[in-house]
C-alpha cells in the first residue's frame, strides 16, 4: 500500500512545477495585454512621429514570448495529465495484481474474483487523477479571483446637489 503513496506525491510535484508555469504565464499575458492597449491608444501619435514600425516589432516579440510560454503551459499540463492518467493507473494494476496474486494464493478469492479486481485497479486512482487535472486551471484562476477580491475599495465621496437646481 506504500506505493499508493507515491500518487499524491506526484501530484505535489507536479503542482509546484505547474504553480510556477503558471505565474509566469499570466505575468507575461498581463504585460502582453497592457502593451498592446498602450500601443493601441497610441497609435495615431505612432503614425505621426513613424514609429509604428517599432511598436509593431516590440509587440511581434513579446506576442512570440506569449506563445513560447503558452505551449510550455500547454506541454505541463498534457505531461501531467498523462503521468497522473497512466501513472496512476500503472501504479494501481500493479498494487490490485500484487494484493490479488496474495489473495489468490492464499484461497482468499477464486480467479475470476483476482480478474476483477485487476481490471477495476485503474478507476481506484481516478479522484486523484481528476483532482490533478483540474488543478492546473483552477488554483490559478482562484488566486486571481482572490486578488481581485482583495484589492481596496476606493472611497465613495458624498457628493450633495447644489441648493439651488436649474
Amino acid at each position: 500500500m506504500c506505493r499508493a503513496r507515491v500518487i499524491p506525491i506526484v501530484i505535489m510535484v507536479v503542482m509546484l512545477v505547474a504553480k510556477k508555469i503558471l505565474s509566469r504565464y499570466f505575468a507575461i499575458y498581463h504585460h502582453l495585454a497592457d502593451t498592446f492597449l498602450e500601443k493601441m491608444q497610441g497609435m495615431t501619435t505612432l503614425k505621426v512621429y513613424q514609429n509604428d514600425s517599432a511598436a509593431e516589432q516590440e509587440l511581434a516579440e513579446e506576442s512570440e514570448l506569449f506563445r513560447q510560454i503558452t505551449m510550455k503551459v500547454l506541454t505541463m499540463q498534457l505531461l501531467s495529465t498523462v503521468v497522473m492518467a497512466y501513472g496512476g493507473a500503472a501504479c494501481g494494476i500493479v498494487i490490485a495484481l500484487n494484493n490479488a496474486l496474495n489473495n489468490l494464493r492464499q484461497g482468499q478469492v477464486s480467479r475470476q474474483g483476482a480478474i476483477i479486481l485487476i481490471l477495476l485497479a485503474a478507476s481506484y486512482f481516478l479522484p486523484m487523477r481528476q483532482l490533478g487535472s483540474y488543478f492546473h486551471i483552477g488554483m490559478k484562476a482562484s488566486d486571481h479571483i482572490f486578488a481581485f477580491l482583495d484589492l481596496p475599495e476606493k472611497a465613495a465621496g458624498q457628493t450633495s446637489l447644489p441648493k439651488k437646481w436649474p
